[in-house]
C-alpha cells in the first residue's frame, strides 16, 4: 500500500495512511485481534479502530480508567474503521489529514507519534474493552513525501500500552488462536463494569490450562468462562474463595456443581472448591457465583488439562484414601490420590509434622506409576504405587516412598477407594449422628489434660464430618470418607497454623455392645517455646463413640438419667480450689435442652450454673463461690459430649482467667 501526499512550496501537506493487521500477501500473518469477553475473534463491520496520538506519556496512557477518559486524551487522526476483513478479527482501512494542522486546537500531528487504538464498540466511548499500540512511528507532514504510509499493527514490533499479546508466533493458543497465529487480545480498564460475562453468551475465553481473575460483586453478579477442549482427557478446575464453582457442556447441562468446597482430597479444614473431571472433546463453560451474603469476593481460577492416554477400568476410578506408615507401623501420614477415567491423578499428602505436598501424574497402561516428589518429612523421593484388584473385587492403591538412592521404600501406605456417593448411599444403619472420645490415658508418660471429644455426622454420601476438641483443648474440624470396610482415616490438625499437633489413626464403624465405632490413634505434638506442653509428646491413645439418639422431653441426654428432681451426679476433678474434685449434679430446667447443674453445699465452696445439650454436644458454665474466702466468683467453662452406649458425659473443664488448665468431667458410678 502507498500513501499519497501533497506539498508544495508553502503549503500544508495532505497525508493518507492506511493501518491494518494484515501481514502477508493473502493476510495469511495477520496479528487477529480478540475480544477478552467473549474469547473469539471480533467480528466482522463490528469494534472500532483509529490511527493518532497521545498528549499524554506512557505512564499516563497506561493508567486510563474509564472509556471517557480514554477517548477524551486520544487525538484521532482522519477515520476510523471496524474489523472488516473477510477474516474475523483482522481489519484495514486508510486515514487521510494534514499532518501540519493542530488536532483539537492543540499541537499538529506532525512530529507526534502513531498510535493504534482499538475498542470493541462503535466508538470508544461505547466500549468496555480497549487495546492502545504505540507503533514507534511519527506523523510527518514537512517533508515532500510525508509520512507514514503504511501502519501494520503486529506482535513483533511496536509497544501493547493496553491490553494482551503473545509473540510466540509459533502458537498463540494461550489467548484463544489458532496454531502460527500472532494475536492480541482487548482489555477492560473500567474496574466498575463487571469483569467477566454474566452468560454463557458473553463468557471469557481461558484456555485449558491457565490463572484468570476475577471479582464477584453481590450475590447476583455471576461470572461465565468458556474452555474449548481439542481433546478428551481430564479437566481440573479449582477456585480460592468459597464460591459456587459449576461446570456445563455446550448444552448448558449442568456436569458437576460445588457450592460447599466439597469433599475435596483432605479433610473439612483444608477442602477446596475445585472440579476435576474427565471430559469429551467439546466446548465447556465454568460459572462462578456466590450468595446474599457475598460482597467483593477476589478469586482466581486455576484450569489444568491433561489428554487422555489409557482406558482404565471403569471401577478403578475415584478417590482413594489411606495412612502413610514407616518401618515401625507407626502412622506418620495421610494420603488421597484421586484417579480419573483417563488415567491422570492428582494427590495431596499431609505429614505428622505439619509438611504438606500434591502432585501428580499419569498412571500407566500396567496400572502404576512412578514420580518424583517430596515424602511425609519433606525429603526428595519418588513416590511408586499400582492399583490392583482385591478378593472382594474392589480396587486398591499400594505403595511407598523411596528416598533418592535407597533401593527400600522408607514409607508405606495401602489406600482405599472411597464407595460411596449420592448415587451408592450409606445403609441407614449407619449414616447418621454420633460424638467420641479420646480419653486421656493414665499410664500415659505425659499427663494430658482432658479428654479430646467431637460430634458430627456421616452422611448418607459416605463422608464424615466432626467438629470437636483436642486433649490439649484446640478446637479442630474434620472431613473424611467410610471406605469399603467400613473404615475412615482420621487426620486432624487441631494447630494448623503452629503444625503444633496432629491426631491420626483409623476409625472402625462397627455395631459393638459398648461403641458403634472404635479406633487407635497416634497423638503427636511438637515440643514449643512455651504452653502447658513445653517438652511435646508422641502418644497413643483409644478412640470410641455411640451412634446419638434424641432423648425425650423427660430425659437428659442420656436415656438413663431421668429427671427426678435432682439426677445423677458428675464429677469435676481438679476445681481451682487446692486440686479439690467435687460433685456437679444436674437437675430439669425448661425442657430437654437446658439443665441446671450445681454442687452440694459444703463449709468450702458452692457452685451452680447451666448447661445445654443438644445433638449429642454439652456446653455450659459453672460459678463457683468460696466460703469465708476474698477469692472472687470464679467461672468455670464445662464443654463435651454425650455417649449413649457408654452412659457418660466426657469432655473439659476451663476456669477463666485462672491456669488450672481443662479436666475431665464424667458421670458418678
Amino acid at each position: 500500500m502507498v500513501s499519497t501526499s501533497s506539498q508544495g512550496e508553502g503549503t500544508s501537506s495532505a497525508l493518507t495512511t492506511s493501518f491494518s493487521n494484515m501481514e502477508g500477501s493473502q493476510g495469511e500473518d495477520s496479528s487477529v485481534v480478540f475480544s477478552d469477553r467473549s474469547g473469539a475473534p471480533i467480528l466482522k463491520n463490528t469494534g472500532y479502530v483509529a490511527i493518532g496520538t497521545f498528549e499524554l506519556s506512557r505512564e499516563e496512557i497506561g493508567s486510563l480508567s474509564s472509556a471517557s477518559d480514554l477517548d477524551t486524551a486520544f487525538n484521532q487522526f482522519g477515520a476510523a474503521t471496524n474489523f472488516n476483513s473477510i477474516e474475523n478479527g483482522a481489519f484495514q482501512g486508510s486515514a487521510s489529514g494534514d499532518p501540519a494542522l493542530p488536532h483539537e486546537g492543540l499541537s499538529p500531528f506532525a512530529g507526534s507519534k502513531v498510535y493504534i487504538v482499538i475498542g470493541n464498540g462503535s466508538d470508544l466511548r461505547t466500549s468496555s474493552e480497549f487495546l492502545v499500540w504505540d507503533s514507534g512511528m511519527v506523523f510527518d507532514g514537512t517533508g515532500p513525501t510525508g509520512g507514514p504510509w503504511e501502519v501494520v499493527l503486529s506482535v513483533d514490533s511496536g509497544d501493547l500500552i493496553i491490553g494482551y499479546s503473545d509473540k510466540n508466533t509459533s502458537d498463540f493458543s494461550a489467548i484463544g488462536g489458532d496454531a502460527a497465529r500472532a494475536a492480541f487480545t482487548t482489555k477492560m480498564i473500567d474496574t466498575s463494569l463487571d469483569d467477566h460475562g454474566d452468560s454463557e453468551g458473553t463468557a471469557t475465553f481461558i484456555t485449558a490450562n491457565s490463572t484468570t481473575s476475577g471479582e464477584i460483586k453481590d450475590g447476583d453478579d455471576i461470572d461465565y468462562f468458556r474452555i474449548d477442549l481439542s481433546e478428551d482427557g481430564n479437566l481440573f478446575v479449582r477456585i480460592n474463595q468459597n464460591l459456587e464453582l459449576t461446570l456445563y457442556d455446550d448444552d448448558r447441562n449442568v456436569l458437576e456443581v460445588i457450592q460447599d468446597g466439597g469433599e475435596g482430597l483432605g479433610d473439612g479444614v483444608a477442602a477446596e472448591f475445585m472440579i476435576n473431571k474427565d471430559l469429551a472433546a467439546g466446548t465447556y463453560y465454568v460459572s462462578i457465583g456466590g450468595d446474599e451474603n457475598t460482597s467483593n469476593v477476589d478469586y482466581n481460577l486455576e484450569s489444568e488439562f491433561q489428554e487422555k492416554i489409557i482406558d482404565l477400568d471403569p471401577e478403578s476410578a475415584g478417590s482413594y484414601y489411606g495412612l502413610v506408615k514407616n518401618e515401625g507401623g507407626e502412622f506418620i501420614g495421610h494420603l488421597a490420590i484421586a484417579v480419573t477415567n483417563s488415567g491422570h491423578y492428582t494427590g495431596l499428602l499431609k505429614g505428622f509434622s505439619g509438611f504438606q505436598s500434591s502432585f501428580k501424574g499419569s498412571i500407566q497402561s500396567d496400572y502404576s506409576d512412578s514420580i518424583p516428589t517430596k515424602n511425609v518429612s519433606g525429603e526428595l523421593a519418588t513416590i511408586d504405587f499400582e492399583l490392583s484388584k482385591t478378593i472382594w473385587g474392589n480396587y486398591q492403591l499400594s505403595g511407598g516412598f523411596d528416598l533418592f538412592g535407597e533401593a527400600e521404600p522408607h514409607h508405606h501406605f495401602t489406600l482405599s477407594i472411597a464407595p460411596y456417593s449420592k448415587e451408592a448411599r450409606v445403609p441407614n444403619h449407619l449414616s447418621g449422628r454420633y460424638t467420641l472420645r479420646m480419653p486421656a490415658r493414665s499410664s500415659s508418660n505425659v499427663v494430658l489434660a482432658g479428654d479430646g471429644f467431637a460430634a458430627g455426622s456421616l452422611w448418607r454420601g459416605g463422608w464424615l464430618g466432626l467438629y470437636g476438641r483436642s486433649n490439649s483443648g484446640s478446637k479442630f474440624t474434620y472431613g473424611g470418607p467410610l471406605l469399603a470396610s467400613r473404615i475412615v482415616p482420621f487426620y486432624v490438625c487441631p494447630r494448623p497454623e503452629a503444625g503444633l499437633e496432629t491426631i491420626m489413626g483409623t476409625v472402625w464403624f462397627r455395631d459393638r455392645k459398648a461403641s458403634d465405632l472404635h479406633g487407635l490413634l497416634r497423638y503427636y505434638r511438637k515440643a514449643s517455646d512455651s504452653g502447658y506442653y513445653k517438652n511435646g509428646f508422641d502418644e497413643s491413645i483409644v478412640l470410641g463413640g455411640s451412634k446419638y439418639t434424641p432423648p425425650s422431653l423427660q430425659e437428659l441426654s442420656l436415656n438413663s438419667y431421668p429427671f427426678n428432681g435432682v439426677n445423677t451426679a458428675a464429677v469435676l476433678s481438679g476445681g481451682s480450689f487446692d486440686g479439690l474434685s467435687y460433685l456437679v449434679t444436674f437437675s430439669y430446667k425448661d425442657g430437654w435442652s437446658k439443665s441446671q447443674m450445681k454442687t452440694p453445699k459444703n463449709l468450702n465452696f458452692v457452685s451452680y450454673g447451666n448447661v445445654s445439650h443438644k445433638n449429642g454436644w454439652l456446653w455450659g458454665m459453672l460459678n463457683v463461690s468460696n466460703f469465708g474466702e476474698s477469692t472472687p466468683e470464679i467461672k468455670t467453662y464445662l464443654r463435651g459430649v454425650l455417649l449413649q452406649k457408654q452412659g457418660l458425659i466426657s469432655g473439659q473443664a476451663e476456669t477463666a482467667g485462672d491456669t488450672v488448665g481443662r479436666y475431665f468431667v464424667a458421670p458418678t458410678k
